[in-house]
């Protein structure tokens, strides 16, 4: 993991395993701020596209291109692929902090630059019964590898134990702009949607209240688990399975005792599971499949709350 920290408190970073922690001081408002955040992430670079050679036929490949950073390839895409700049992300990342009045705290580059994330942090949540803090955050991820888009993320953090509790819903499909047709125009329709979100902040406290309030017995999870994590079929060994799913277990036993017996302590063990404890390919994927949207916890919690009736 190569792990980059300016005194001002900017993050580059390559791979993440974990939730990266700004240094002590933040930059605050002031002229031309999103430039000195991209150049000391190493954003000072556009996207650009060049046409693809093959070598074997002594042609260029019709109906695609590659896109690049300087001499780092980043990928294919077709013909109607268009580039979103680092200006159309600066662009949105400022509307980002003017909504909310909130400095930026971490600039990401992943896959020498195929992936660029940067988080806006805006005040905490309420959720009642909870001692941890629950900071509300904003990301705003562009993709360069032409396969996404440049999306915007809502994000909740729980301190005590760092868990990503996921986006607000219906965030991830309103808020994206992908690389076809005119993206300066659908870029500034993303930065008018941006300024009516406020609201859902509500309805996503109202749902963590909710889950406190409906009880799940120890034997109970202990159900959801083998449904959520089911043994294979034999011959193949259920001996990973079973380590899973005492892992999880283990985990909603250790909020149970702060939080109670409810499904809102359930959330916290698939949270912590699917973020830190389920198998990954790499820092890379583990640290997106923390940050991006994660189906599985979705599924988790609809799950949990299906087997505590």
């Amino acid at each position: 993991m190569t792990l980059t920290k300016t005194a001002t408190g900017w993050i580059a970073q390559d791979q993440l395993m974990s939730y990266a922690t700004p240094g002590v001081e933040q930059l605050s408002y002031g002229v031309d701020l999103w430039t000195r955040a991209a150049d000391l992430a190493g954003l000072n670079w556009e996207p650009t596209t060049r046409r693809l050679y093959d070598v074997l036929t002594d042609t260029h490949v019709p109906g695609v291109h590659g896109v690049w950073n300087d001499r780092t390839f980043l990928g294919i895409a077709t013909e109607k692929h268009k580039l979103i700049s680092h200006k159309g992300l600066g662009e949105v990342v400022s509307t980002i902090q003017d909504v909310h009045d909130a400095p930026i705290t971490a600039v990401v580059v992943l896959d020498g630059g195929r992936r660029v994330g940067v988080r806006v942090t805006h005040g905490l949540a309420e959720v009642p019964f909870d001692a941890s803090p629950i900071e509300r955050e904003t990301w705003a991820w562009l993709r360069h590898d032409a396969k996404g888009s440049l999306s915007i993320i809502e994000n909740a953090q729980r301190l005590f134990c760092t868990n990503q509790l996921g986006m607000l819903s219906g965030m991830e499909a309103a808020l994206r702009v992908r690389h076809t047709g005119d993206v300066a125009a659908k870029t500034a329709d993303l930065i008018e949607k941006l300024r009516a979100r406020e609201d859902d902040w509500k309805l996503w406290e109202q749902e963590m209240a909710s889950l406190q309030q409906t009880p799940v017995s120890d034997a109970a999870f202990d159900r959801f688990t083998r449904l959520y994590i089911p043994e294979p079929i034999p011959p193949v060994s259920a001996t990973r399975a079973h380590d899973a799913q005492e892992r999880l277990m283990g985990t909603w036993l250790g909020y149970t005792p702060d939080l109670g017996n409810n499904a809102y302590a359930g959330f916290q063990a698939i949270t912590e599971f699917e973020d830190k404890l389920r198998a990954s390919r790499g820092a890379v994927s583990r640290f997106q499949r923390a940050i991006q949207p994660n189906p599985n916890k979705d599924r988790g919690l609809r799950m949990l709350v299906e087997v505590a009736r």
